[in-house]
């Protein structure tokens, strides 16, 4: 009777160890779904036979079902402790009856002993006990849902990760049209616009304010000039020679006096601006925008006193282009003409020349001088500049500076390269230089008297305030270079020649 009773004994202290283990385990490793609690399992006293050891079942890779892991630190840590649920945890599922799991079979490493005799009361409830030492402790189960209940997964009890929210890119409006063709700037303030309608260019071409309208004119290049009623016969002729060639042409009257042009057949076929006493590179600066004349391939900006009886428009245009001249002037016919400098004397049996001969002239020029007047340089009286040149030049022109002298000094920068190549004096179509003074309030005195004082102070105090300009002009310029540390002057010397 002593032997069974500690044989019982020993049974039931082996089932509360496995029962504890147990225990522990399932507050270890906690499913993900709770199932309906089951009555604790009575023992089975009655005697069975010796079971087979069971069989170690290997993992099933079902990713639907697999349910998440617990955080990191529950599964290194040593000692298996009970974690609550975290706090962010969405409620589960209700859960879904399950059949009952078959009874349980003890391990392997423990041999099922004897039941004890069926009269004995049953064991106490089972306490838990402390773990097994590693080497006692069996192989752990892997945590696998069972085949014969469907496991419903739960959420992952860590809350899910925000969405990263990527950065809005900014809408681009539609890629602006490509500039047309040529060397004007594409123009700001389209963008209201529909792309069709956008005019970017202008010209001079007048138009009827009723009937048909007139005949576009096909011309290529504009004539302009300062003129002023006094030289009213010289002007007629050269306005009327520019008008047969095809020329667009805008007259900029310096005296005020416009309706005595009315009497002339070609008056309302031209563009007429008046502003007294004002010289045509301040009429050139507001009214020859280099938008407004960009259709043109080639800009006249002359004075009235020219003479063109040997001069054909047409063609010294045909000339200049073949040539690649971006900065030219006529020459002018030394017989006849008031001359300044060398370079702008007509050559004979020449087409063009680009430099000054050598001897007989004040600025010491030769044939290997490289700097203005004794090459790449014209005169401020009769200048023709191509579309390219136009432009640079009419961001060169101050707007508060009226008579522009040393701009002549400059013109090379404007040649689109080198101006030693690309300025030049055409010997072909040549011109007459009558030197009338034709500016200041009291040119109809000096006209009729020469000799009179207060029309030669005049012209004197006019020559002073150009040189004054100059002056100006030059400062301007030699501080604009020091500031701007990216420019590179390809003239550094410009300034150490007096023309």
């Amino acid at each position: 009777m002593a032997s069974r009773f500690v044989s019982w004994l020993k049974n039931n202290t082996e089932r509360s160890v496995k029962s504890g283990i147990d225990f522990i385990r399932g507050s270890r490793y906690p499913k993900t779904s709770e199932v309906s609690p089951q009555p604790p399992v009575r023992p089975n006293l009655s005697p069975q036979p010796q079971p087979p050891p069971p069989v170690q079942l290997q993992p099933q890779h079902q990713p639907s079902l697999q349910p998440h892991p617990p955080p990191p630190e529950q599964q290194s840590s040593p000692s298996p402790q009970p974690q609550p649920p975290p706090p962010e945890q969405q409620p589960l599922p209700a859960p879904q009856p399950q059949p009952p799991p078959p009874p349980e079979q003890p391990p392997a490493p423990y041999p099922q002993p004897h039941p004890p005799p069926p009269e004995q009361p049953p064991p106490p409830s089972p306490q838990p006990q402390p773990p097994l030492p590693p080497e006692q402790q069996p192989p752990s189960p892997e945590l696998q849902p069972e085949t014969e209940t469907q496991v419903t997964p739960s959420p992952s009890p860590s809350p899910s990760p925000e969405p990263q929210l990527q950065p809005q890119r900014r809408t681009q409006p539609s890629p602006s049209p490509p500039p047309p063709q040529g060397d004007h700037k594409w123009p700001r303030g389209k963008e209201a616009l529909p792309k069709g309608l956008v005019a970017n260019i202008s010209d001079l071409q007048m138009q009827p304010l009723w009937g048909r309208r007139k005949k576009v004119n096909s011309s290529t290049s504009l004539f302009t000039a300062a003129v002023g009623i006094k030289q009213k016969e010289t002007v007629d002729k050269m306005v009327t020679k520019f008008l047969s060639s095809n020329f667009s042409v805008m007259l900029f009257h310096y005296d005020g006096v416009v309706d005595a042009w009315n009497d002339l057949d070609w008056s309302d076929n031209v563009i007429h601006v008046s502003a007294i006493n004002q010289t045509k590179w301040w009429f050139a600066k507001r009214f020859l925008h280099p938008d407004i004349v960009t259709k043109y391939s080639y800009i006249f900006l002359w004075d009235e006193d020219l003479g063109i009886d040997n001069f054909d428009p047409g063609r010294y245009v045909s000339i200049v282009k073949d040539e690649g001249l971006e900065i030219s002037q006529p020459a002018l016919d030394t017989k006849k003409s008031v001359v300044h400098h060398a370079i702008t004397s007509r050559w004979k049996n020449s087409t063009l020349h680009r430099r000054v001969k050598t001897g007989g002239n004040k600025n010491g020029c030769d044939w290997t001088s490289q700097y203005p007047p004794c090459t790449g340089w014209i005169e401020l009286m009769a200048p023709v500049f191509s579309r390219a040149a136009w432009r640079c030049m009419w961001y060169m022109i101050q707007n508060d500076l009226n008579h522009a002298w040393g701009l002549d000094l400059m013109f090379g920068y404007c040649a689109q390269g080198d101006r030693t190549k690309n300025v030049g004096v055409v010997d072909a179509e040549y011109i007459v230089h009558f030197g009338f003074p034709t500016i200041g309030e009291s040119q109809s005195k000096l006209l009729e008297n020469p000799c009179n004082s207060s029309a030669t102070n005049a012209r004197m105090e006019v020559r002073k305030h150009s040189h004054n300009e100059y002056k100006i002009f030059k400062s301007r310029w030699q501080a604009a270079v020091k500031e701007d540390k990216e420019w590179v002057d390809p003239y550094p010397e410009s300034w150490n020649y007096s023309i």
